[in-house]
């Protein structure tokens, strides 16, 4: 009884916050997340699993919405394109050195690593193989001298084959 009470009171206070958000023209998660509090405090209602489970669903998609909701002129920008690349590769980095840094040795990890290292050397012997061919994209004969590292540059070609970029250098001049 006392989870079907829970229900309830959660229920309800998710159409009071639905309400007071249309009324007021705030945003509804903040509402609700503010009734929340108070429902916790003043009545005493405490989680369940189920409902740690829809919170944390509901962080996941409220995460995704605050993504979506970026302003995307910026990428029409060279600038801003190197801005998106370079969030990219830090939030990479970061998560890689990251799990490097607490990671628990088991034998699947030899094994995923082993999988990594091959698809890594193979990938560009085929994507090569195919563009002899004629079946891949667009070739690209540019210099690996425009870049430091013949890896950058080869993930700034992949950016431009796939549209995110139009120019391998952000500064024409250098270019």
């Amino acid at each position: 009884m006392v989870d079907a009470w829970i229900a309830m009171v959660m229920g309800l206070l998710i159409f009071a916050g639905s309400l007071l958000s249309v009324e007021a023209g705030i945003s509804v998660a903040l509402i609700e997340i503010v009734l929340g509090v108070v429902a916790g405090n003043l009545l005493s209602v405490h989680t369940t699993p189920w409902i740690d489970y829809l919170a944390g669903f509901g962080s996941i998609v409220l995460t995704f919405l605050a993504g979506a909701e970026v302003d995307t002129g910026l990428t029409n920008l060279p600038i801003g394109k190197l801005i998106m690349a370079s969030t990219f590769i830090t939030n990479f980095g970061t998560a890689a050195a990251l799990s490097i840094m607490f990671i628990r040795p088991t034998p699947w990890i030899f094994v995923f690593l082993l999988a990594s290292a091959v698809i890594v050397l193979i990938v560009p012997y085929l994507s090569s193989k195919r563009r002899r061919q004629g079946k891949g994209g667009s070739d690209d004969p540019g210099k690996q001298a425009r870049s430091g590292c013949p890896g950058c540059y080869r993930f700034l070609r992949m950016l431009r084959r796939t549209g995110s970029i139009t120019t391998m250098c952000p500064v024409r001049e250098r270019c």
